[in-house]
């Protein structure tokens, strides 16, 4: 009996997998992480640990070609920080259970109070604006997909650049 639900789970999420990036399915997403900033100043640098939560949608707009957007909060120091995400993506079709994607996104990062250095000292932040590329695999499952790749994106702001990792949890309707 096992046997026979292994098999027809896996013959449900191959099934599923199948329409997972058609044009009007809509993919939705919760993520949560850490991460830190350092700050920079005249005075010397400060390097501030953040708790993140965000949530994401995205919708096909056609096969395989979504536009999303998404919004995380960085909370547990000062500033809060805010980003807002504009991301294009398109999944290439494959005949198999995992597709590569590749994209596009805007972002914008807003601050929300002061920042405190070690010396007592308080700045504001200004906002910042910045373009970035993406591109990595996603494997089809029976909910949605799950994908792991590779981001960096450009500040528009100073100009300086950032490489991260990306891993994606994502639920289609």
């Amino acid at each position: 009996m096992k046997k026979f639900a292994l098999a027809a789970l896996f013959a449900c999420s191959l099934t599923q997998a199948d329409i997972l990036f058609h044009k009007g399915s809509i993919a939705l997403g919760v993520g949560v992480g850490s991460g830190s900033v350092t700050y920079d100043t005249n005075i010397g640098s400060t390097t501030k640990n953040y708790f993140l939560f965000g949530v994401s949608a995205d919708y096909f707009v056609m096969d395989n070609f979504s536009i999303g957007a998404s919004i995380w909060n960085w909370s547990g120091a000062s500033p809060t920080i805010m980003q807002y995400t504009l991301p294009v993506t398109y999944y290439f079709k494959t005949e198999s259970n995992i597709s590569p994607y590749s994209g596009l996104y805007y972002r914008l990062t807003d601050y929300s109070g002061t920042y405190h250095d070690n010396f007592g000292n308080s700045y504001s932040v200004d906002a910042t604006n910045a373009l970035g590329i993406r591109a990595g695999i996603a494997y089809k499952v029976s909910f949605g997909y799950l994908g792991v790749g590779i981001a960096g994106e450009k500040s528009l702001h100073d100009g300086s650049t950032t490489t991260y990792p990306e891993f994606t949890v994502g639920f289609v309707f």
